[in-house]
């Protein structure tokens, strides 16, 4: 539990045990930043007023801090404070969480849900299944022309998660059934499962189609149980609005379940493409939000760890 968190946090510095009961609801500068003081000296230059989180829990003050960085969270620019010992992995719903973290620099390696079509629902058999039915090449479809929606892409179905959970062209962009492509999702299978099987800290990042039910984010969470690592789902579920409306309704946490589900909704001002918001507004909102969380949530996991 939080409180139990707090505690322990407390016997790793007890020079700080003091004040951590007054500041539970300040863990951002109060709490993860004192005990790197080091990352708190570069990100303060850049703390300032702007998009807030309102919080249903009140732990979350943490993201609401770090949330306030009014710039665009660029590799070439910034220090890169995800210093090692971790991990950072897309798991769907499509190309769009994979192109954050690639903006980010934050990927170490291609994992198998980077640039195929899924769902929580899909994530969770296959987290189930140690992807086993995922690389079965008896479920590969080469999709014909005439069933295309888009000629350049929609290459191929797996069979398997297309009749079970309604997914066409799992493999948009590439041909499973070639030997090249064969081995690609081979050895990004093999990366993500060392990753989570080791005992380092793994973040998942899921951009969650607008209609994709909320209750298929436990089932999720569950599969991936059985794994040693350290882990927090970050779910992302974007909403198109209005100027009025992107102005002033903060991005908030919806949903916060123990140990591992984080969702936030986000105000956006236009659709993905795919990759991108068309606006760029957005892509900048998205960015500061996963940078900002990721932060938080890698500093949690390794004080627990520690």
């Amino acid at each position: 539990t939080y409180i139990d968190e707090v505690k322990r946090i407390g016997e790793l510095r007890p020079d700080l045990k003091a004040g951590l009961h007054e500041h539970l609801c300040d863990m951002s500068n109060r709490l993860l930043f004192m005990v790197a003081p080091a990352e708190r000296q570069v990100l303060q230059p850049w703390l300032q007023n702007s998009v807030a989180v309102r919080s249903v829990r009140p732990e979350f003050a943490a993201i609401d801090r770090c949330l306030k960085l009014e710039f665009d969270p660029n590799p070439e620019e910034l220090p890169n404070l995800y210093d090692g010992g971790y991990s950072i992995h897309s798991i769907g719903s499509f190309c769009h969480a994979a192109q954050v973290l690639k903006d980010l620099a934050v990927r170490r390696h291609t994992g198998p849900f980077d640039w195929i079509f899924s769902s929580a629902a899909a994530a969770a058999h296959m987290f189930r299944d140690r992807f086993r039915t995922f690389l079965d090449p008896r479920y590969f479809r080469e999709v014909p022309e005439s069933e295309k929606q888009d000629k350049f892409s929609n290459t191929c179905d797996h069979l398997y998660y297309r009749d079970h959970f309604g997914i066409r062209y799992v493999f948009n962009h590439h041909k499973p059934y070639e030997k090249k492509d064969a081995e690609f999702f081979r050895d990004a299978v093999h990366a993500l499962q060392t990753d989570l099987d080791s005992r380092q800290p793994c973040i998942l990042l899921h951009v969650a189609k607008q209609d994709e039910p909320a209750e298929d984010m436990q089932p999720l969470w569950d599969s991936m149980i059985p794994y040693a690592a350290p882990k927090s789902i970050m779910v992302v579920r974007f909403e198109v609005v209005d100027e009025a409306r992107y102005l002033t309704e903060p991005v908030e946490v919806v949903r916060h379940t123990e140990p591992g589900i984080v969702e936030f909704h986000l105000p956006v001002l236009s659709q993905s493409n795919g990759v991108h918001f068309t606006d760029e507004r957005d892509n900048r909102r998205l960015r500061r939000l996963v940078y900002s969380y990721t932060q938080i949530a890698l500093s949690r996991m390794k004080l627990i760890t520690a």
